[in-house]
């Protein structure tokens, strides 16, 4: 993949919104057969409320996005939402061990010795394949559950 300069996808904007929305549709939350995620050697998690014989996970690079997202709004919007700085610092520690563990070792070329270019081909991990077997896993009740669990705090 090549990168490209798409800061207009982070500013306050109708597309950016709608960019971010899609891109966090799914939360990438999904529910796996319990017995699969043991035998895969899965942690154990949250049994679905709405399947006793499924487990609840989220794919992980759902939160860092999300993350990214809540720091675009806070630093983007001329008005930005109430935010919480815990919520912020634990967002940046998040990205930060994200890059840490997954760093792209890609070597990036120079003409000035100053600046250094966005264009080399990088080697990513397949997201639409991802994205795909999230769609395929998706634990399907979860934004009615997500609904309802605020309704009962209300």
């Amino acid at each position: 993949m090549t990168f490209h300069n798409q800061s207009d996808l982070l500013r306050s904007s109708e597309e950016a919104d709608v960019y971010w929305a899609r891109l966090l549709e799914s939360g990438g939350v999904v529910s796996l057969d319990t017995e699969w995620a043991r035998h895969s050697g899965l942690r154990e998690s949250a049994t679905s409320p709405t399947d006793p014989s499924q487990s609840i996970y989220q794919v992980d690079i759902f939160h860092a996005l999300h993350c990214m997202n809540a720091i675009r709004q806070m630093l983007m919007s001329p008005t930005p939402p109430p935010y919480n700085e815990i919520h912020m610092l634990h967002c940046l520690d998040y990205i930060r061990h994200e890059l840490l563990c997954h760093p792209d070792l890609t070597l990036v070329t120079t003409n000035d010795l100053e600046e250094f270019v966005l264009d080399e081909a990088h080697k990513c991990k397949d997201y639409g394949a991802m994205l795909g077997w999230v769609e395929r896993h998706r634990w399907k009740e979860f934004p009615e559950w997500l609904r309802s669990k605020d309704t009962l705090r209300q």
